[in-house]
This record gives C-alpha cells, sequence and structure tokens, in this order.
C-alpha cells in the first residue's frame, strides 16, 4: 500500500472528488484526466476508468483517507475525528445491544466516545463496502473483535 501525505490541511479546498481523481491518478500513475469516477445509485463511487482498481474515500475536518485495492472489489474505508456529540442517543438508535454494552463498558465518559467513534468507524466501513449507506439497518452488522 502507497501512503501520499500531506502537512497542514490536505484538502487545501478541494472537492473529495477532486482530491480522489488527483490522489487516484499519482497512485495508479496515470494521467490525472484518465481517471474518470461515477457513482452506483446508492451513492458509492467506483472508477470507470482505469477499470482495475476499486477505492473508497473518507474525510473529517482536515482529514482525508483513501484507500484503493488493484482490482474489482468491495471495498471501504472510514475516519472520523472523536468530537462531542450525543454519542448515546445515536448509539441507542444507530447500534445494537452488544454495541452498546462496549460504549457502556468503556469506563469514563471520555472512554465511552471514543468506543463509540471506533464502533461507528468500523460500521460506516462496512456499509461503504457493501454500498447500502449509513442509515440502512446497521444495527444487523455485528462487529466480531476480541480488540473491541
Amino acid at each position: 500500500m502507497s501512503k501520499i501525505r500531506f502537512r497542514g490541511c490536505p484538502r487545501n479546498g478541494l472537492s473529495s472528488e477532486s482530491l480522489s481523481k488527483a490522489l487516484l491518478a499519482e497512485l495508479l500513475r496515470v494521467e490525472e484526466t484518465r481517471v474518470r469516477i461515477r457513482k452506483a445509485a446508492s451513492g458509492k463511487p467506483f472508477l470507470t476508468s482505469p477499470k482495475d482498481y476499486s477505492f473508497s474515500i473518507s474525510h473529517s475536518n482536515d482529514f482525508f483517507a483513501l484507500a484503493v485495492v488493484s482490482k474489482p472489489a468491495n471495498i471501504g474505508i472510514d475516519i472520523e475525528k472523536v468530537r462531542v456529540v450525543k454519542f448515546i442517543k445515536i448509539a441507542e438508535r444507530f447500534f445494537n445491544n452488544e454495541d452498546l454494552n462496549r460504549i457502556y463498558r468503556a469506563g469514563s465518559r471520555r472512554d465511552q466516545l471514543r468506543k463509540f467513534f471506533e464502533i461507528w468507524t468500523i460500521k460506516e466501513a462496512c456499509v461503504k463496502c457493501i454500498g447500502t449507506g449509513m442509515f440502512k439497518d446497521v444495527k444487523n452488522i455485528r462487529i466480531k473483535s476480541a480488540r473491541l
């Protein structure tokens, strides 16, 4: 996997699609004009040129992530800046009981917030991978990890 790092704000006012095209062109070693991105009916972006790659993007505040695989495949990535939100209310709406228990067991309110975002980013990456969108029934996504 290649990494391209920026100092400061990586987006510099560019749209996600513009930045994706520029980074994909650099990573795939093609002219930016050859990179063609379309969106499926679900909103999931995909490459029509070059065709032999799949990608996923995510951004949160000034951070941008791009994951690329060198074959047509389902792929999903998500990043989130940990910030103060009404995480219990959101979790009760979108998470299953196992996820909620993970949050409650995390300890302090700060640790619970971090656990919420950890679970949220895993679930969002999953729905990006399958292309259904975050607000489909994410309660049915079961996370199996000893780390959580």
